[in-house]
């Protein structure tokens, strides 16, 4: 039962674009033969809270200037600007290489 559903989500996977597109809503993911991908994709996002990458995203200037540098507005935003030029190549390539 489990391979007949990775099967079948293989070959809509490989079918062309247009068309499996048009069939697919977003509501999907929360059905119960896709909810466990959902679920790890989801426990990703939680587990950087807890690495705390966010806190110190977030007061990433507040311990730049804790530190003496010179500038640390410019380096945050650097920073993000990196962040989000690598969430877009990292987004372009798993979809490159498929999912």
């Amino acid at each position: 039962m489990l391979a007949e559903d990775e099967l079948s989500a293989t070959l809509i996977c490989l079918r062309p674009r247009e068309e499996g597109i048009s069939e697919v809503k977003t509501i999907e993911i929360f059905k119960p033969t896709h909810l466990k991908q959902t679920m790890a994709a989801g426990a990703l996002v939680s587990l950087s809270q807890v690495g705390g990458q966010i806190l110190t995203l977030t007061y990433s200037t507040v311990i730049l200037v804790q530190s003496g540098v010179a500038d640390p507005f410019k380096i945050t935003i650097l920073i993000l600007l990196l962040l989000f030029l690598g969430a877009i190549v990292g987004s372009i390539l798993v979809d490159k290489f498929d999912r």
